[in-house]
Protein backbone atom coordinates (compact mmCIF):
# COMPACT_ATOMS: atom_id res chain seq x y z
CA UNK A 1 0.00 0.00 0.00
CA UNK A 2 1.40 3.78 -1.06
CA UNK A 3 2.12 5.68 2.23
CA UNK A 4 -0.16 8.39 0.83
CA UNK A 5 -3.19 5.82 0.83
CA UNK A 6 -1.76 4.84 4.94
CA UNK A 7 -1.79 8.43 5.81
CA UNK A 8 -5.63 8.75 4.36
CA UNK A 9 -6.95 5.67 5.91
CA UNK A 10 -4.91 7.00 9.32
CA UNK A 11 -6.71 9.79 8.73
CA UNK A 12 -10.25 8.38 8.23
CA UNK A 13 -9.91 6.55 11.62
CA UNK A 14 -9.08 9.34 13.69
CA UNK A 15 -11.74 11.93 12.76
CA UNK A 16 -14.73 8.85 12.95
CA UNK A 17 -12.87 8.70 16.43
CA UNK A 18 -13.33 12.48 16.93
CA UNK A 19 -17.05 12.59 15.32
CA UNK A 20 -18.11 9.54 17.57
CA UNK A 21 -16.75 10.92 20.77
CA UNK A 22 -17.86 14.42 20.14
CA UNK A 23 -21.29 13.04 19.36
CA UNK A 24 -21.36 10.92 22.69
CA UNK A 25 -20.48 14.24 24.71
CA UNK A 26 -24.04 15.88 26.25
CA UNK A 27 -23.64 19.47 26.36
CA UNK A 28 -24.29 20.59 30.19
CA UNK A 29 -27.24 22.89 31.04
CA UNK A 30 -26.24 26.44 30.93
CA UNK A 31 -28.20 26.65 33.83
CA UNK A 32 -26.66 24.10 35.68
CA UNK A 33 -23.43 25.24 34.87
CA UNK A 34 -24.10 28.46 35.51
CA UNK A 35 -25.69 27.76 38.77
CA UNK A 36 -22.23 25.72 39.54
CA UNK A 37 -20.11 28.78 38.33
CA UNK A 38 -21.83 31.79 40.33
CA UNK A 39 -20.57 30.33 43.72
CA UNK A 40 -18.70 33.81 45.29
CA UNK A 41 -19.54 33.11 48.56
CA UNK A 42 -18.37 36.04 50.43
CA UNK A 43 -17.03 34.98 54.04
CA UNK A 44 -18.97 38.27 55.42
CA UNK A 45 -19.12 38.60 59.56
CA UNK A 46 -22.02 41.13 61.33
CA UNK A 47 -22.07 42.22 64.48
CA UNK A 48 -23.13 45.66 65.95
CA UNK A 49 -21.05 48.13 67.94
CA UNK A 50 -22.23 49.01 71.51
CA UNK A 51 -23.85 51.92 70.36
CA UNK A 52 -26.02 50.43 67.70
CA UNK A 53 -23.60 50.41 64.68
CA UNK A 54 -23.81 47.74 62.58
CA UNK A 55 -20.62 46.58 60.96
CA UNK A 56 -19.69 44.01 57.89
CA UNK A 57 -16.16 41.87 57.61
CA UNK A 58 -14.43 40.19 55.57
CA UNK A 59 -11.20 39.13 56.16
CA UNK A 60 -9.13 39.28 52.86
CA UNK A 61 -5.41 38.42 52.52
CA UNK A 62 -2.59 39.73 50.70
CA UNK A 63 -2.32 43.55 50.59
CA UNK A 64 -0.79 45.24 53.41
CA UNK A 65 -4.11 47.51 53.49
CA UNK A 66 -7.20 48.32 55.31
CA UNK A 67 -10.11 49.94 53.78
CA UNK A 68 -13.30 51.06 56.02
CA UNK A 69 -16.07 52.53 54.65
CA UNK A 70 -19.00 54.29 56.82
CA UNK A 71 -22.00 55.16 55.13
CA UNK A 72 -24.84 57.14 57.26
CA UNK A 73 -28.62 57.19 55.69
CA UNK A 74 -28.07 61.12 55.42
CA UNK A 75 -28.05 61.38 51.68
CA UNK A 76 -29.77 64.01 50.04
CA UNK A 77 -33.35 63.00 50.76
CA UNK A 78 -33.11 64.04 54.05
CA UNK A 79 -32.67 67.45 53.45
CA UNK A 80 -35.88 68.46 51.55
CA UNK A 81 -36.19 71.69 53.56
CA UNK A 82 -32.76 73.04 52.50
CA UNK A 83 -31.46 71.10 49.07
CA UNK A 84 -27.62 70.58 49.32
CA UNK A 85 -27.39 70.60 52.82
CA UNK A 86 -26.61 66.82 53.16
CA UNK A 87 -24.01 67.32 50.66
CA UNK A 88 -22.55 70.50 52.36
CA UNK A 89 -22.35 68.64 55.79
CA UNK A 90 -20.61 65.81 54.05
CA UNK A 91 -18.05 67.47 52.20
CA UNK A 92 -17.17 69.48 55.52
CA UNK A 93 -16.39 66.62 57.87
CA UNK A 94 -12.38 66.67 56.70
CA UNK A 95 -12.27 70.38 57.09
CA UNK A 96 -11.62 70.12 61.02
CA UNK A 97 -12.06 68.74 63.97
CA UNK A 98 -12.00 70.32 67.53
CA UNK A 99 -8.90 69.43 67.88
CA UNK A 100 -7.23 69.51 64.45
CA UNK A 101 -7.03 71.70 61.81
CA UNK A 102 -8.16 70.78 58.72
CA UNK A 103 -4.07 70.96 57.41
CA UNK A 104 -3.08 69.45 60.48
CA UNK A 105 -5.56 66.18 59.71
CA UNK A 106 -3.86 66.19 56.45
CA UNK A 107 -0.61 66.18 57.52
CA UNK A 108 -1.38 63.20 59.73
CA UNK A 109 -3.06 61.00 57.39
CA UNK A 110 -0.60 62.00 54.89
CA UNK A 111 2.04 60.81 57.41
CA UNK A 112 0.45 57.38 58.15
CA UNK A 113 -0.19 56.45 54.68
CA UNK A 114 -4.41 57.05 54.39
CA UNK A 115 -6.47 58.65 52.43
CA UNK A 116 -9.92 59.86 53.23
CA UNK A 117 -13.12 60.21 50.86
CA UNK A 118 -16.10 61.69 51.19
CA UNK A 119 -19.32 61.69 48.68
CA UNK A 120 -22.85 62.25 49.04
CA UNK A 121 -25.25 60.53 46.91
CA UNK A 122 -29.54 60.24 47.64
CA UNK A 123 -29.59 57.35 49.91
CA UNK A 124 -26.53 57.88 51.81
CA UNK A 125 -23.43 60.10 52.92
CA UNK A 126 -19.97 58.17 52.87
CA UNK A 127 -16.77 58.82 54.69
CA UNK A 128 -13.99 56.26 53.44
CA UNK A 129 -10.36 55.63 54.13
CA UNK A 130 -7.79 53.45 53.51
CA UNK A 131 -4.67 52.81 55.41
CA UNK A 132 -1.86 50.32 55.59
CA UNK A 133 -2.44 47.43 58.21
CA UNK A 134 0.63 48.28 60.47
CA UNK A 135 -0.64 48.25 64.08
CA UNK A 136 0.92 51.48 64.65
CA UNK A 137 -0.52 53.07 61.03
CA UNK A 138 -3.84 51.76 60.92
CA UNK A 139 -4.39 52.55 65.08
CA UNK A 140 -3.57 56.29 64.56
CA UNK A 141 -5.51 56.44 61.37
CA UNK A 142 -8.62 54.54 63.07
CA UNK A 143 -8.37 57.38 65.41
CA UNK A 144 -8.69 60.01 63.10
CA UNK A 145 -11.52 58.36 61.05
CA UNK A 146 -13.25 58.29 64.64
CA UNK A 147 -12.46 61.85 65.46
CA UNK A 148 -13.81 63.20 61.83
CA UNK A 149 -17.02 61.08 62.13
CA UNK A 150 -18.01 62.61 65.57
CA UNK A 151 -16.56 65.81 66.44
CA UNK A 152 -16.31 68.35 63.17
CA UNK A 153 -15.88 71.81 63.48
CA UNK A 154 -17.80 73.17 61.11
CA UNK A 155 -15.65 76.08 60.43
CA UNK A 156 -16.92 79.31 58.78
CA UNK A 157 -14.33 79.48 56.45
CA UNK A 158 -14.37 76.34 55.46
CA UNK A 159 -18.84 76.35 55.12
CA UNK A 160 -17.65 79.58 52.83
CA UNK A 161 -15.60 77.79 50.57
CA UNK A 162 -17.63 74.73 49.90
CA UNK A 163 -20.56 76.56 49.02
CA UNK A 164 -19.07 78.38 46.32
CA UNK A 165 -17.46 74.83 45.53
CA UNK A 166 -21.23 73.34 45.33
CA UNK A 167 -22.74 77.09 43.79
CA UNK A 168 -19.83 76.62 40.74
CA UNK A 169 -21.11 73.02 40.25
CA UNK A 170 -24.78 74.16 39.96
CA UNK A 171 -23.69 76.40 37.28
CA UNK A 172 -21.45 73.89 35.48
CA UNK A 173 -24.49 71.47 35.58
CA UNK A 174 -26.85 74.20 34.13
CA UNK A 175 -24.77 74.44 31.14
CA UNK A 176 -24.65 70.94 30.62
CA UNK A 177 -27.56 69.40 28.67
CA UNK A 178 -27.19 66.48 29.96
CA UNK A 179 -27.28 67.17 33.87
CA UNK A 180 -30.01 69.49 33.09
CA UNK A 181 -32.21 66.62 31.48
CA UNK A 182 -30.91 64.19 34.45
CA UNK A 183 -32.30 66.93 36.93
CA UNK A 184 -35.36 67.74 35.47
CA UNK A 185 -36.01 63.69 35.15
CA UNK A 186 -35.49 63.25 38.85
CA UNK A 187 -37.94 66.04 39.61
CA UNK A 188 -40.67 65.06 36.50
CA UNK A 189 -40.97 61.43 37.87
CA UNK A 190 -40.57 62.26 41.93
CA UNK A 191 -42.69 65.14 42.19
CA UNK A 192 -42.05 66.06 45.93
CA UNK A 193 -41.00 62.96 47.26
CA UNK A 194 -37.73 63.28 48.61
CA UNK A 195 -35.62 61.70 45.57
CA UNK A 196 -36.53 64.94 43.54
CA UNK A 197 -34.25 67.33 45.72
CA UNK A 198 -30.98 67.34 43.71
CA UNK A 199 -27.73 66.54 45.49
CA UNK A 200 -26.01 70.05 45.24
CA UNK A 201 -29.25 71.32 46.12
CA UNK A 202 -30.11 74.97 44.51
CA UNK A 203 -27.95 78.24 44.72
CA UNK A 204 -30.87 80.01 46.59
CA UNK A 205 -31.28 76.91 49.71
CA UNK A 206 -27.06 77.48 50.08
CA UNK A 207 -27.40 80.63 50.88
CA UNK A 208 -30.07 80.07 53.61
CA UNK A 209 -27.74 77.09 54.98
CA UNK A 210 -26.30 78.26 58.40
CA UNK A 211 -23.86 76.44 60.83
CA UNK A 212 -26.79 75.89 62.67
CA UNK A 213 -28.69 73.97 60.15
CA UNK A 214 -25.28 71.95 59.55
CA UNK A 215 -24.76 71.42 62.76
CA UNK A 216 -28.69 70.18 63.95
CA UNK A 217 -28.03 67.74 60.47
CA UNK A 218 -24.88 66.03 61.54
CA UNK A 219 -26.15 65.36 65.13
CA UNK A 220 -29.46 63.88 63.51
CA UNK A 221 -28.53 61.76 61.22
CA UNK A 222 -24.38 61.27 61.30
CA UNK A 223 -25.36 59.02 64.63
CA UNK A 224 -23.91 55.01 65.36
CA UNK A 225 -27.58 53.55 65.15
CA UNK A 226 -27.81 55.20 61.77
CA UNK A 227 -24.48 53.73 60.50
CA UNK A 228 -22.98 50.97 58.52
CA UNK A 229 -19.45 50.27 59.15
CA UNK A 230 -17.94 48.05 56.27
CA UNK A 231 -14.35 47.10 57.20
CA UNK A 232 -11.85 44.43 54.10
CA UNK A 233 -8.52 43.60 54.63
CA UNK A 234 -5.75 41.65 56.13
CA UNK A 235 -6.90 41.50 59.31
CA UNK A 236 -8.58 39.53 62.53
CA UNK A 237 -11.89 39.72 63.46
CA UNK A 238 -10.79 40.65 66.54
CA UNK A 239 -9.02 43.77 65.00
CA UNK A 240 -12.01 44.90 63.20
CA UNK A 241 -14.37 44.68 66.04
CA UNK A 242 -12.03 46.79 67.73
CA UNK A 243 -11.79 49.10 65.11
CA UNK A 244 -15.40 49.54 64.53
CA UNK A 245 -15.56 50.56 68.64
CA UNK A 246 -12.96 52.59 68.54
CA UNK A 247 -14.73 54.52 65.39
CA UNK A 248 -18.21 54.89 67.33
CA UNK A 249 -16.80 55.24 70.90
CA UNK A 250 -17.68 58.56 71.04
CA UNK A 251 -20.50 58.75 68.54
CA UNK A 252 -23.94 59.70 69.67
CA UNK A 253 -26.21 56.45 69.54
CA UNK A 254 -28.91 58.40 68.15
CA UNK A 255 -31.65 56.87 65.94
CA UNK A 256 -31.86 55.70 62.64
CA UNK A 257 -33.36 57.83 59.61
CA UNK A 258 -37.29 57.23 59.02
CA UNK A 259 -38.35 55.32 55.93
CA UNK A 260 -38.78 57.30 52.89
CA UNK A 261 -42.06 56.79 51.43
CA UNK A 262 -42.58 54.85 48.15
CA UNK A 263 -43.07 57.16 45.16
CA UNK A 264 -46.62 57.12 43.30
CA UNK A 265 -46.96 55.63 40.05
CA UNK A 266 -44.69 57.76 37.18
CA UNK A 267 -46.48 60.03 34.68
CA UNK A 268 -46.40 59.36 31.07
CA UNK A 269 -44.95 63.15 30.45
CA UNK A 270 -43.17 64.58 27.48
CA UNK A 271 -41.43 67.54 28.37
CA UNK A 272 -38.61 69.66 26.14
CA UNK A 273 -36.41 72.05 27.66
CA UNK A 274 -34.64 74.63 24.64
CA UNK A 275 -30.71 74.98 24.97
CA UNK A 276 -28.51 76.01 22.33
CA UNK A 277 -26.55 73.25 21.56
CA UNK A 278 -26.20 70.65 18.54
CA UNK A 279 -27.10 67.81 20.18
CA UNK A 280 -30.01 66.77 22.01
CA UNK A 281 -29.55 65.07 25.55
CA UNK A 282 -32.79 62.05 25.80
CA UNK A 283 -34.11 60.55 28.86
CA UNK A 284 -36.66 58.32 28.75
CA UNK A 285 -37.94 56.42 31.64
CA UNK A 286 -39.88 55.74 34.93
CA UNK A 287 -39.54 54.65 38.56
CA UNK A 288 -38.87 51.30 39.32
CA UNK A 289 -37.66 49.22 42.14
CA UNK A 290 -35.91 48.69 45.48
CA UNK A 291 -32.85 47.39 46.38
CA UNK A 292 -34.85 44.56 47.97
CA UNK A 293 -37.20 43.67 45.25
CA UNK A 294 -37.54 40.33 44.29
CA UNK A 295 -37.37 41.44 40.10
CA UNK A 296 -33.54 42.10 40.76
CA UNK A 297 -32.35 39.89 39.47
CA UNK A 298 -34.59 39.43 36.02
CA UNK A 299 -34.37 43.13 35.70
CA UNK A 300 -31.01 43.61 35.85
CA UNK A 301 -31.11 40.47 32.81
CA UNK A 302 -33.63 41.92 30.95
CA UNK A 303 -32.21 45.68 31.33
CA UNK A 304 -28.89 44.48 30.15
CA UNK A 305 -30.09 42.41 26.95
CA UNK A 306 -32.15 45.69 25.81
CA UNK A 307 -29.84 48.69 26.78
CA UNK A 308 -26.83 47.41 29.30
CA UNK A 309 -23.72 49.38 28.88
CA UNK A 310 -22.40 47.76 25.43
CA UNK A 311 -23.14 48.83 22.10
CA UNK A 312 -23.89 45.08 21.27
CA UNK A 313 -27.42 45.39 23.35
CA UNK A 314 -30.39 45.56 21.06
CA UNK A 315 -30.63 49.75 21.84
CA UNK A 316 -27.03 49.94 21.35
CA UNK A 317 -27.32 47.81 17.77
CA UNK A 318 -30.25 49.88 16.64
CA UNK A 319 -29.38 53.39 17.00
CA UNK A 320 -25.92 53.20 16.74
CA UNK A 321 -24.32 50.45 14.88
CA UNK A 322 -27.53 50.11 12.49
CA UNK A 323 -28.63 53.53 12.11
CA UNK A 324 -25.79 55.89 13.41
CA UNK A 325 -28.03 58.20 15.50
CA UNK A 326 -25.97 58.70 18.89
CA UNK A 327 -22.35 57.65 19.75
CA UNK A 328 -23.73 56.23 22.94
CA UNK A 329 -27.04 54.81 23.92
CA UNK A 330 -27.58 52.66 27.52
CA UNK A 331 -30.53 51.29 29.58
CA UNK A 332 -30.08 51.45 33.30
CA UNK A 333 -31.86 51.20 36.70
CA UNK A 334 -31.18 52.77 40.10
CA UNK A 335 -32.35 50.44 42.64
CA UNK A 336 -32.33 52.40 46.40
CA UNK A 337 -34.35 52.17 49.33
CA UNK A 338 -37.54 52.85 47.74
CA UNK A 339 -38.10 52.80 44.39
CA UNK A 340 -35.50 53.99 41.98
CA UNK A 341 -35.21 55.39 38.96
CA UNK A 342 -35.26 53.20 35.40
CA UNK A 343 -33.34 55.39 32.11
CA UNK A 344 -32.51 54.97 28.63
CA UNK A 345 -29.90 58.08 27.84
CA UNK A 346 -28.71 58.90 24.80
CA UNK A 347 -27.73 62.10 23.11
CA UNK A 348 -28.38 62.43 19.50
CA UNK A 349 -28.37 65.51 16.32
CA UNK A 350 -31.05 67.82 16.75
CA UNK A 351 -32.36 67.37 13.22
CA UNK A 352 -32.12 63.65 13.80
CA UNK A 353 -34.12 63.39 17.42
CA UNK A 354 -37.32 62.73 16.29
CA UNK A 355 -35.48 59.67 14.24
CA UNK A 356 -34.02 58.20 17.48
CA UNK A 357 -36.96 58.62 19.97
CA UNK A 358 -39.55 57.01 17.31
CA UNK A 359 -36.69 53.99 16.83
CA UNK A 360 -36.35 53.87 20.85
CA UNK A 361 -40.28 53.37 21.02
CA UNK A 362 -40.03 50.88 18.42
CA UNK A 363 -37.34 49.05 19.70
CA UNK A 364 -39.00 48.37 22.92
CA UNK A 365 -42.43 47.18 21.45
CA UNK A 366 -40.38 44.92 18.86
CA UNK A 367 -38.54 43.68 22.27
CA UNK A 368 -42.18 43.03 23.43
CA UNK A 369 -43.55 41.46 20.30
CA UNK A 370 -40.15 39.37 19.44
CA UNK A 371 -38.36 38.53 22.59
CA UNK A 372 -34.87 37.40 22.37
CA UNK A 373 -34.11 33.43 21.83
CA UNK A 374 -32.63 31.21 24.50
CA UNK A 375 -29.42 31.51 23.18
CA UNK A 376 -29.00 35.15 23.45
CA UNK A 377 -30.22 34.83 27.32
CA UNK A 378 -27.98 32.03 27.61
CA UNK A 379 -25.02 34.61 25.97
CA UNK A 380 -26.58 37.32 28.81
CA UNK A 381 -26.35 35.86 31.65
CA UNK A 382 -22.62 34.31 30.98
CA UNK A 383 -21.39 37.56 30.50
CA UNK A 384 -22.85 38.16 33.61
CA UNK A 385 -21.63 35.49 36.06
CA UNK A 386 -18.02 35.50 34.35
CA UNK A 387 -17.71 39.61 34.48
CA UNK A 388 -20.04 40.25 38.04
CA UNK A 389 -16.94 38.80 39.82
CA UNK A 390 -14.54 41.35 38.18
CA UNK A 391 -16.19 44.42 40.13
CA UNK A 392 -15.83 42.67 43.80
CA UNK A 393 -11.66 42.16 42.68
CA UNK A 394 -9.84 44.89 44.36
CA UNK A 395 -10.91 45.78 48.05
CA UNK A 396 -11.96 49.07 47.68
CA UNK A 397 -14.64 47.53 45.37
CA UNK A 398 -15.32 44.84 47.82
CA UNK A 399 -15.96 47.42 50.58
CA UNK A 400 -18.30 49.42 48.63
CA UNK A 401 -20.23 46.67 47.69
CA UNK A 402 -20.23 45.27 51.31
CA UNK A 403 -21.90 48.59 52.47
CA UNK A 404 -24.40 48.09 49.41
CA UNK A 405 -25.51 44.71 51.48
CA UNK A 406 -25.33 46.45 54.99
CA UNK A 407 -26.73 49.76 54.42
CA UNK A 408 -30.00 47.87 52.72
CA UNK A 409 -30.52 45.51 54.70
CA UNK A 410 -29.38 42.34 52.81
CA UNK A 411 -28.91 39.05 53.91
CA UNK A 412 -25.03 38.03 54.41
CA UNK A 413 -25.54 35.27 51.09
CA UNK A 414 -26.85 38.56 48.97
CA UNK A 415 -24.41 38.25 46.11
CA UNK A 416 -24.10 34.35 45.76
CA UNK A 417 -27.88 34.13 46.11
CA UNK A 418 -27.93 37.05 43.55
CA UNK A 419 -25.64 35.29 40.81
CA UNK A 420 -27.53 31.83 41.34
CA UNK A 421 -30.87 33.97 40.48
CA UNK A 422 -29.36 35.53 37.28
CA UNK A 423 -28.07 31.71 36.43
CA UNK A 424 -31.92 30.91 36.41
CA UNK A 425 -33.72 33.57 34.85
CA UNK A 426 -35.73 32.49 31.92
CA UNK A 427 -37.84 33.57 28.82
CA UNK A 428 -41.10 33.71 30.66
CA UNK A 429 -39.60 36.30 33.36
CA UNK A 430 -37.46 38.52 30.42
CA UNK A 431 -41.23 38.57 28.94
CA UNK A 432 -42.96 39.51 32.36
CA UNK A 433 -40.26 41.92 33.34
CA UNK A 434 -40.43 43.92 30.21
CA UNK A 435 -44.16 44.40 30.12
CA UNK A 436 -44.14 45.32 33.86
CA UNK A 437 -41.15 47.69 33.32
CA UNK A 438 -40.32 48.76 29.78
CA UNK A 439 -44.03 49.79 28.68
CA UNK A 440 -43.52 53.16 26.81
CA UNK A 441 -46.85 54.45 27.88
CA UNK A 442 -45.81 54.72 31.67
CA UNK A 443 -42.12 56.57 30.58
CA UNK A 444 -41.57 60.03 30.89
CA UNK A 445 -39.63 61.46 28.13
CA UNK A 446 -37.38 64.38 28.58
CA UNK A 447 -35.39 66.09 26.21
CA UNK A 448 -32.49 69.21 26.33
CA UNK A 449 -32.32 70.82 22.69
CA UNK A 450 -32.19 73.37 20.22
CA UNK A 451 -35.69 73.52 18.76
CA UNK A 452 -34.95 75.27 15.59
CA UNK A 453 -33.76 72.67 13.97
CA UNK A 454 -35.96 69.65 15.22
CA UNK A 455 -38.74 69.35 18.28
CA UNK A 456 -39.80 66.38 19.91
Amino acid sequence: MHTHSKFSLTLCFLLLVFINACTSIKPKNLDETSVNNASINLPIERWKTPQGATVHFIHRKGLPIVDIQLTFNAGAARDVELPGLAYLTNQLLAEGTLKKTSQELAIQLDTNGAKITLESYRDMAILRMRSLSTISKLTANVNLVGEIATTPSFPPEAIKRIKQQLAAAIAYEQQSPQKIAENYFYQVIYKNHPYATPQFGHKESLDRITKHDIRQFFQQFYVAKNLVIAIVGDISTAQAQAISAKITQAMSAGEPASTLPKPSDSPKITQHIEYPTSQTAVIFGRTAIDRQHPDYPALYVTNSLLGGNSTQSLLGKNLREIHGLTYNITSSFIPMQTNGPLMITFQTSNHQLNQAIALVKKTLIEFKETPPTTAELDQIKQHILKSYPFGLARNEQLVGHLSAVGFYNLPTDFTSDFLKKIATVDLKQVAEITNRYFDDNQMTLITVGNTNTSSP
